[in-house]
C-alpha cells in the first residue's frame, strides 16, 4: 500500500557546484536487471497473505520501466500463479512472456499519487498492481529529488523531506495514505555500493474494504522504512528491504471488545 518525480535543473545544478556531485548515479545507465520480489504479510500474529512477482527493472534513455513477468499469490495451498486474459495483458503492455510493463520514473503525468489508470490499467489483478507499489517506491527513493537521497554525500548523514499523500482505488480496495515528512540517510558508502535508508515519519492510513463481505473501514497508521542498496557505477539497484513496516488499525463502528487489527509487512527484493 504505497508511495511518489529527475528534474533537470537540479541535475546541472549538482553537477556544476564543486564536490556536490551525488556520490552515486542518480539514474541507472541504460540495461536490464533480473529481480524477485516477495511480500509477506503477517496479520495479529497469523501469516495470511503474500505476493512473490518475478520482474526486470529497464533503463533506456533517462527512464526506468517494470517488466512483470511472472506474479504468484500465496494462499491455504502455497503459491499459486497469477494469470491475467490476452486483453489485459495488452492492456496493461504486456507481451507474450510479461504481464505488464510499467513506468516507474519519470512518473507519467496525472499517475500521482492516484496511481490511476495512466501509472497500470485498471484490469490489473492485484498480484501485479501491489507488488509494484513497493518496486516503485524502490525505483524513485534514489532518482526523486523529492526525498533528497542525491543531496547525501557522508556515512551517516540525513536530509528531511517534506509529507505526501497517496490513494489508490483497486480491487475492490480503497487506500488513503497520509504521511507527514521523513527522512532519508545514508547508511554505508564503499567503493561499489551506496546504501540509503528511507524512512518516513508514521503515517495516517485509510482503508475501505469493499470486497469483504460485510464492507468495514479500517483507520489507523503505517510506520515503514525501506534500506535499498544501489551500484555506485551504474545506479542499479542490488537488493532492497523494508527495515520495519508495522500497522495498526481499528475496525470502523466495531465493538470496544474487537481487538484491532495489527499487521506486519517484511518485502525483499533481490537482484537475480
Amino acid at each position: 500500500m504505497k508511495k511518489i518525480g529527475v528534474s533537470i535543473l537540479a541535475l546541472l545544478a549538482a553537477a556544476a557546484a564543486p564536490g556536490s556531485r551525488p556520490v552515486y548515479r542518480t539514474i541507472p545507465v541504460p540495461g536490464v536487471h533480473h529481480y524477485l520480489y516477495e511480500v509477506i504479510e503477517t496479520i495479529n500474529g497469523a501469516r495470511r497473505d503474500g505476493w512473490r512477482t518475478e520482474f526486470d527493472l529497464v533503463s533506456a534513455s533517462g527512464a526506468v520501466d517494470a517488466v512483470v513477468r511472472k506474479t504468484y499469490h500465496f494462499t491455504d495451498k502455497g503459491w499459486e500463479p497469477v494469470t491475467a486474459d490476452a486483453a489485459c495483458r495488452a492492456a496493461m503492455h504486456g507481451g507474450a512472456d510479461s504481464l505488464a510493463r510499467v513506468r516507474l520514473w519519470p512518473m507519467p503525468a496525472g499517475s500521482a499519487p492516484k496511481l490511476d489508470a495512466s501509472f497500470l490499467d485498471t484490469c490489473a489483478p492485484p498480484g501485479v498492481f501491489f507488488p509494484l507499489t513497493d518496486i516503485l517506491n524502490v525505483a524513485v527513493i534514489p532518482s526523486s529529488p523529492t526525498f533528497h537521497a542525491q543531496d547525501l554525500r557522508e556515512v551517516g548523514q540525513s536530509a528531511r523531506y517534506e509529507g505526501f499523500e497517496a490513494a489508490f482505488d483497486r480491487a475492490g480496495e480503497a487506500i488513503k495514505e497520509t504521511t507527514h515528512g521523513g527522512e532519508v540517510r545514508l547508511a554505508a558508502l564503499d567503493p561499489h555500493r551506496a546504501v540509503i535508508d528511507w524512512r518516513p515519519d508514521p503515517a495516517d492510513l485509510e482503508l475501505n474494504e469493499r470486497a469483504q463481505k460485510p464492507p468495514m473501514t479500517l483507520k489507523g497508521t503505517e510506520h515503514w522504512a525501506f534500506r535499498v542498496e544501489l551500484d555506485r557505477a551504474s545506479g542499479a539497484i542490488l537488493r532492497a528491504q523494508t527495515t520495519y513496516d508495522d500497522l495498526d488499525l481499528a475496525i470502523v463502528g466495531a465493538p470496544p471488545n474487537v481487538p484491532r487489527v495489527k499487521i506486519t509487512r517484511s518485502v525483499l527484493i533481490e537482484r537475480q
